[in-house]
């Protein structure tokens, strides 16, 4: 951000030019503010910050509701430091169709894989986010309670 940025080109890279790049999470969140100068509510920058997230860790922190922004970044600059850095995808092949799943086609094993693996994700975060708070001395609160 160059000083001679007018605030409305300011606004418009928040809104439409910031990437992760290498970026920590909570750097990229100190970017936006930095651009927004307080003219944006914590509430837009979060929506748009987590837009900005890898799909996964993005879902995880949007059910986390009982936390300020930045504390949620913490949180979330923990979750990546833990989580592995090769990711792999896969792509069905162009002769199967979409499956949907029915009491006479249960998930697979590996969607019951997965299910577990995210379980998994959530409890690692709740455990993170639980850590942070008891670290900054604060009276530990049932995190649980807050998930929607």
């Amino acid at each position: 951000m160059r000083m001679t940025d007018s605030a409305d080109q300011q606004l418009h890279t928040l809104l439409t030019q910031l990437e992760l790049g290498d970026k920590k999470l909570s750097q990229l969140l100190r970017q936006m503010k930095n651009l927004s100068a307080n003219r944006v509510p914590d509430n837009v920058l979060r929506v748009k910050w987590l837009d900005l997230l890898p799909p996964m860790t993005s879902r995880l922190l949007k059910v986390v509701r009982a936390l300020n922004i930045d504390e949620i970044a913490s949180a979330a600059d923990e979750l990546m430091d833990n989580e592995p850095t090769v990711m792999a995808a896969s792509i069905p092949s162009r002769g199967r169709s979409s499956t949907r799943f029915s009491p006479r086609n249960p998930p697979s094993d590996s969607s019951n894989s997965e299910l577990a693996a995210l379980r998994s994700s959530i409890n690692d975060l709740i455990t993170a986010v639980n850590r942070s708070q008891n670290m900054s001395n604060q009276a530990p609160t049932q995190f649980n309670s807050y998930l929607y």
